[in-house]
């Protein structure tokens, strides 16, 4: 006869155990980060923040603007907004009013304007500097020679028609983020959702519930598979005990 294992529901309590702990320290974790500091001011916050535009050229070409995302998120930095959306001519104006009376500001805001665009709202530590970086320099015709594996030297075709804008500074930002997000307030952004160290404790975090929940799972079918060949031993002594007669 087979006896209830007694080593089955160790590990079932030691689960539930852990599943109660983990409850707690989630808990734990989520105010202390929480009060671990103050609400950043606008200017800490738009330090971590920056505006990136898919011009049009580019978000007409789906596997362009999936690669381009793809190099955001694996360089670091966050979507926090995404918007594709045509520009008017006033718009694409006010977006490169820093650069009227310039040779080139016609262009520019002509190109802007003649198509979508994909507006995205970036956040991560250095997130001006980082992007930047990623972009790669104005100038397409040198940038594939000197930075070809930026994004403007992967897609860029012409020194107006670069595949990528970015603000290039925590003002620029605050202004560009107005005119394409005016919803967001940026005076209002905690600035947490930022925290590389945040975003690792809720990765872990995913990690360690999947790996528990999986166990409970398995245990439960062990369990499960256990009663079943209870009752068929016992069927089996029913038909010896039985045949024996």
């Amino acid at each position: 006869m087979l006896r209830k294992s007694s080593t089955l529901a160790r590990p079932l309590d030691y689960w539930k155990a852990a599943v109660e702990m983990a409850k707690v320290t989630g808990s734990c974790c989520h105010y202390q980060r929480r009060f671990q500091t103050a609400t950043p001011t606008l200017k800490d916050s738009s330090s971590c923040l920056v505006i990136a535009i898919i011009k049009p050229h580019a978000a007409t070409l789906p596997h362009v603007v999936d690669e381009i995302v793809d190099t955001i998120r694996d360089n670091g930095l966050d979507i926090s907004r995404s918007r594709r959306m045509h520009l008017t001519r006033q718009q694409a104006e006010e977006l490169y009013k820093e650069h009227r009376g310039r040779f080139f500001f016609q262009r520019a805001t002509e190109m802007m304007s003649s198509g979508e665009v994909i507006a995205l709202l970036l956040h991560g530590k250095d997130a001006v500097k980082r992007w930047r970086s990623l972009m790669g320099p104005t100038k397409v015709s040198k940038t594939k020679l000197t930075h070809p594996v930026t994004i403007r030297g992967r897609f860029g075709l012409t020194d107006t028609r670069n595949a990528v804008h970015g603000s290039d500074s925590p003002e620029s930002t605050k202004r560009e983020c107005q005119l394409l997000f005016p919803e967001f307030k940026m005076d209002k952004w905690d600035g947490m959702e930022d925290c590389p160290k945040d975003r690792q404790n809720k990765e872990e975090s995913g990690t360690v519930w999947s790996m528990m929940a999986a166990t409970l799972k398995v245990l439960g079918t062990a369990r499960s598979l256990l009663k079943d060949l209870s009752h068929l031993s016992k069927g089996t002594r029913k038909l010896a005990k039985s045949m024996k007669g």
